[in-house]
């Protein structure tokens, strides 16, 4: 009733939308829509192998024909050279690896100094794919960090799937959220911070699962600022070139209710405590305080 195949879509539907001569027909439509489920896929459990990608609630959720789906595997199957499993093959047992459960991995910590060909060795990755801490999706993952150096938590793994990004030893839940006014691209002018604060549903690793409710899964919000505003000078490695705001999740549900994203004045409005590193680790720790106290009230 639907296909599955490894290639990415977006390349397909790209190029068919500018011409790239695709099979016309149903097939055609069905890729596109593939196309377009997997830039807004369902808030459901999807099985990832090389070969395929799985979701059976999505195939109900698009609704798909039996002769469109016929269709489209077969232009899926000649594209991209893959395996294509129907639905009906996978319910019947079919496809024997697609359908065996596969357990949740639990990630080992590397030390870097494990090989790689040419005489190099993990590190040496690290350099290549992590030097750029200005970039925006690193520079959320070193805010990550330095909040759990903070509250002694960087002994750990990175769970890039957790509903709440760092927990300290002592079980505070915190959120992290990184902006700057910097970025590597050339600027026209400086960035406006924004912080993401939209309520999400939580996986469930161990059962490849969601939630169905959506809330902030958090005891305590931190917001890292890079708030450097010079070009030739900036470092993220320079903790004076950062500050903190920290806040218990309770007054932001209670401030701002389902509000998707919130700037550093409505963070001061509602009383966010601004910090530099020094002072993170005590903050938190109020703002857990404090937070537990206004649950608490009636």
């Amino acid at each position: 009733m639907v296909w599955y195949c490894c290639a990415d879509p977006e390349q397909w539907a790209g190029a068919e939308r500018a011409g790239g001569g695709y099979p016309g027909g149903p097939g055609k439509a069905a890729l596109l829509e593939y196309a377009d489920a997997w830039r807004n896929p369902p808030e459901l459990p999807v099985q990832h192998n090389d070969d395929a990608i799985v979701n059976r609630e999505m195939i109900d959720r698009y609704g798909q024909t039996r002769a469109l789906a016929d269709d489209a595997h077969g232009v899926i199957a000649g594209l991209s050279g893959k395996a294509v499993v129907s639905v009906d093959n996978l319910m019947d047992g079919g496809n024997q690896r697609m359908s065996e459960a596969l357990g949740q991995i639990i990630p080992e910590r590397r030390m870097g100094d494990e090989p790689l060909p040419e005489g190099a060795t993990l590190l040496n990755f690290w350099q290549w794919m992590g030097s750029d801490l200005v970039s925006n999706g690193l520079r959320g993952a070193f805010g990550e960090y330095l909040v759990a150096l903070a509250v002694g938590a960087a002994d750990k793994v990175q769970e890039e799937w957790a509903s709440y990004d760092v927990q300290s030893p002592d079980g505070i839940k915190i959120e992290v959220k990184t902006s700057a006014y910097i970025q590597t691209w050339e600027q026209a002018q400086f960035s406006t911070p924004r912080f993401d604060i939209e309520p999400k549903k939580a996986p469930d690793l161990a059962t490849n699962s969601w939630t169905t409710e959506k809330k902030r899964w958090s005891d305590v919000y931190v917001f890292c600022l890079h708030h450097h505003q010079d070009q030739t000078t900036v470092n993220p490695l320079d903790l004076s070139q950062w500050t903190f705001y920290v806040l218990p999740t309770a007054t932001l549900d209670r401030a701002v209710g389902s509000q998707r994203s919130i700037g550093i004045s409505s963070l001061q409005r509602i009383g966010a405590q601004t910090v530099n590193y020094d002072g993170l680790r005590q903050a938190i720790r109020a703002a857990y305080a404090a937070g537990k106290s206004d649950q608490s009230q009636p």
